[in-house]
C-alpha cells in the first residue's frame, strides 16, 4: 500500500475513535438490557456486557484525560495521542 493511503487510513481511525467508543458502549448496553429479559439467566448474562461497557468507558476517559493533560502541558497533540 502506498504511504499516503496508510496515512489517510490512520487519520480516519483517529477521527472515528470517539464514535466507535460510543457505538460500542451503546451496543453493550443494548445487549445487556436484552439479556435481562431471560428469566433466571438474564442477570448473569447481562453482567458481562455491562461490565465491558463500564470498563470501556473508564479506559476511554482515562486515555482522553491523559492526552488532555499532556496537551495542556505543551506537548503537541500528535505526540500526546
Amino acid at each position: 500500500m502506498p504511504s499516503h493511503v496508510i496515512r489517510l487510513l490512520f487519520r480516519a481511525v483517529e477521527e472515528l475513535k470517539a464514535t466507535g467508543g460510543l457505538l460500542g458502549g451503546a451496543a453493550g448496553l443494548l445487549v445487556g438490557v436484552g439479556a435481562l429479559a431471560i428469566p433466571g439467566i438474564g442477570p448473569l448474562l447481562a453482567a458481562g456486557p455491562i461490565v465491558a461497557m463500564l470498563t470501556g468507558a473508564a479506559v476511554g476517559a482515562g486515555t482522553g484525560g491523559l492526552a488532555g493533560a499532556l496537551i495542556g502541558m505543551g506537548i503537541p497533540e500528535a505526540e500526546a495521542d
